[in-house]
């Protein structure tokens, strides 16, 4: 994948709330938020980073 990301890199790169938050509720999903990509950059990262208060809501 784009800089090794899980799916919730990429939902967060691409601004896909409802996908996200999806992907949270499946087993796992929280602790997913603590990997990062191969920058060290965590979906949270990437959020605050791309400005998507949306999903920094979710994540915090």
């Amino acid at each position: 994948s784009l800089h090794r990301e899980s799916l919730l890199h990429l939902a967060v790169r691409w601004d896909l709330p409802k996908l996200f938050h999806f992907l949270l509720c499946l087993p796992g999903g929280i602790k997913a938020l603590e990997l990062p990509n191969e920058e060290g950059a965590t979906p949270l990262h990437l959020a605050l980073h791309g400005g998507h208060s949306t999903l920094v809501d979710y994540i915090t």
